[in-house]
């Protein structure tokens, strides 16, 4: 039901019904996390159907530190996976690591996806800045090209809230504020999920750690 009726909303922005067949202007969607990527997915998948100059004016980007879900989605999408640091190439950055996120001194790098845990997703994030802000530049280049005369472009990012990947959010921020500062004059929407208790796989452990990523969030955005 969560899933349905954010579509719904996502494709309310982006210009509206099937029928209409229209976008106002170019977009691009990021869909951060598991929960978001499936969301931002069936998003693309509704709009297949639109003709081709709606469909060039808009762009989808998937990020998730679980690299599964790049087998979940179109083949032909862009998918930055949030992997973490090889151990061999993490020695130098160990110390500035463990000193900034305590959390992550005992840090596994064996295991996939950010656990839950907003450190784990962060830490992902700032590896694979260069990887972001390059998709957002050739994304905004391919739905928004600037020798066409349009600067106008809208960015909508989903997040679900109680997730690990959330961590990240800060980090992708900064990405959209650098791409800011170019000639391109575009507004971002957050669409972000809360977790609920009902909807969790295991309420009695994981619901409690999802309100707490979702605090930690929610005081960041304030």
């Amino acid at each position: 039901m969560v899933t349905t009726s954010v579509r719904n909303a996502m494709l309310s922005r982006l210009g509206g019904a099937r029928a209409m067949q229209r976008v106002a202007s170019p977009s691009i969607v990021i869909g951060l996390g598991s929960t978001a990527c499936q969301i931002t997915r069936q998003l693309e998948d509704a709009t297949s159907s639109w003709n081709a100059a709606d469909r060039k004016s808009l762009g989808f980007l998937y990020m998730d530190t679980r690299e599964a879900t790049r087998d979940e989605i179109n083949r032909a999408a862009r998918f930055i996976g949030l992997n973490l640091p090889h151990f061999s190439n993490l020695r130098d950055m160990r110390p500035w690591i463990t000193e900034c996120v305590p959390e992550l001194r005992h840090l596994s790098l064996s295991r996939e996806g950010a656990l839950g845990m907003l450190a784990n997703a962060g830490v992902a994030a700032r590896y694979n800045y260069a990887n972001i802000r390059g998709h957002i530049d050739a994304l905004i280049g391919d739905v928004c090209p600037y020798y066409e005369g349009k600067t106008y472009l809208r960015i909508h990012l989903v997040a679900f809230l109680g997730g690990g990947t959330i961590g990240a959010l800060p980090i992708l921020l900064a990405a959209l504020s650098e791409a800011r500062g170019t000639a391109y004059n575009f507004s971002t929407v957050l669409h972000l999920l809360m977790p609920q208790r009902g909807m969790s796989r295991d309420p009695d452990n994981s619901y409690p750690l999802q309100l707490r990523n979702t605090y930690a969030t929610i005081q960041f955005l304030r």
